[in-house]
């Protein structure tokens, strides 16, 4: 990122994610973090947060839509900048699923597009500094992808306290004779054979058009086997549907790592399985059939490649991955949803329809904020829910002297989806988020019960 000082044009991707979003889908991330037992008082948090918050340069800057059309949205500094302004505090009421009722219906508001696009909520319960605090957190995805935000969020805690470990000498290794050994010359080696090859820019361009080439292939054979399957998917809402709410539940790191250390493959593929088998028993309690159903999630992938790439807006693609609903061995489903997985590995992340975010680097700059609005309503012909996974650094973060309890991600919405979900791994906890909208008699705060069950099947395996 430039200077806080300078102008930035928006990458491809981040004009697209500012162009999707509408009043009833807005496109910001968020997490909900408790922290606690203890804390600072109620008007103390506020003033600190806003003064950490002011040292980000990104935090600092709003988007500017040039009158060009043909020309990028530029991050330009906000000459108004005030701080404070973005911070807020709410009490809490008593009563179970209070905080996670507050939370979703701060997530469901839209970011102010004249300000810096980001938002603190500071939330208290009236019980004292003993009962803790949460902060939700929101930043718009088209200012930051998810490790990013976990960049910017964490440099809101307080600093961690480094001892310095003195160095330790080792003794030194004999020194390299300064005279030549005797022997035979060294053979010199033999380099590959020479083979043609295209000039770089070239062979860029080449790569780059069998790459788009392979994924809108992807996008065009989703969308048709979507526009094929039957009609009344559970997982897609109509249009309009603002009634957020949130499922939080938190699972043991050692409970997961079982499962995992006795079938293989990875954490997310634990969580993945865990939601396979949520859903069929969610399906099938709404009187649905799995089989009917085919079930696509979008697994966001980060295409950077080294730790200062974080400075240059959003690196997404992702994975589509069809779950198995119809499979009712839980121990099938996780081995199915690791052999997906891993096929959707070998090909990499550049290729297939799970790589549609890389599609809008194929336009002319600026024309994404109008191409945005034309595509917000065909996410479900591509996928049927988002599934995350957001890394935490496993630091024991504090904020004004309040420890770090748990971080639940909270993935944005998109139109005509009824759910997102989204896990984050921190200490020796699995936290998992539903983020989703009640329709009719489909509830989705009912797969926090399936998904617990769910795990508790596989640690009998």
């Amino acid at each position: 990122m430039a200077a806080a000082g300078t102008a930035t044009p928006l990458t491809a991707l981040d004009s697209t994610f500012l162009g999707l979003e509408s009043a009833e889908s807005p496109m910001h991330l968020g997490a909900l973090l408790r922290f606690g037992p203890g804390g600072p008082p109620a008007d103390v948090l506020p003033v600190l947060l806003a003064e950490r918050a002011a040292r980000s340069p990104r935090l600092r800057q709003v988007v500017s839509v040039p009158l060009n059309p043909f020309k990028a949205p530029q991050w330009v500094p906000d000459p108004n900048f005030h701080a404070p302004r973005h911070v807020r505090v709410h009490e809490v009421g008593g009563g179970a699923g209070a905080v996670e009722r507050l939370a979703a219906s701060l997530m469901a508001g839209p970011l102010h597009r004249g300000l810096p696009p980001w938002e603190l909520h500071v939330l208290f319960r009236p019980g004292g500094p003993e009962e803790g605090f949460h902060l939700l957190t929101k930043l718009h995805h088209a200012a930051v992808d998810g490790l990013r935000a976990v960049e910017i969020v964490t440099r809101l805690f307080d600093r961690l306290q480094h001892s310095a470990a003195s160095a330790v000498a080792s003794p030194g290794a004999p020194s390299a004779p300064s005279t030549p050994v005797s022997g035979p010359p060294p053979v010199p080696p033999v380099g590959p054979p020479f083979v043609p090859t295209l000039p770089a820019p070239l062979r860029r361009l080449t790569d780059q058009a069998l790459r788009s080439s392979s994924v809108l292939t992807g996008v065009a054979t989703a969308a048709l086997g979507s526009v094929m399957r039957p009609s009344g998917h559970p997982l897609h809402s109509p249009t309009g549907s603002v009634d957020r709410v949130l499922t939080l539940r938190s699972f043991p790191l050692a409970e997961l790592q079982r499962v995992r250390r006795a079938h293989g493959g990875t954490l997310h593929d634990v969580v993945l399985a865990l939601l396979a088998g949520a859903l069929r028993r969610w399906y099938l309690g709404l009187g649905h059939d799995p089989e009917r159903h085919s079930t696509r999630v979008l697994v966001p992938v980060s295409r950077r490649t080294r730790a200062g790439e974080v400075l240059h807006g959003n690196q997404l693609s992702g994975y589509l991955v069809t779950l198995p609903l119809s499979e009712p061995d839980p121990l099938v489903r996780l081995f199915r949803v690791r052999e997906s997985m891993a096929a959707c590995k070998d090909h990499g992340p550049s290729r297939g329809a799970g790589a549609v975010a890389t599609l809008p680097e194929l336009l002319p700059a600026g024309v994404q904020r109008f191409t945005g609005p034309l595509l917000r309503p065909t996410a479900p012909l591509l996928f049927d829910a988002l599934a995350t996974d957001v890394p935490i650094p496993g630091l024991p973060f504090t904020l004004g002297g309040a420890p770090l309890a748990a971080v639940h991600p909270l993935p944005p919405l998109a139109q005509g989806h009824l759910l997102a979900l989204a896990t984050s791994r921190y200490r020796d906890r699995v936290h998992v988020t539903v983020h989703g909208t009640v329709v009719s008699y489909r509830d989705p705060r009912l797969l926090g019960p399936a998904l617990s069950a769910e795990l508790a099947e596989l640690l009998r395996t």
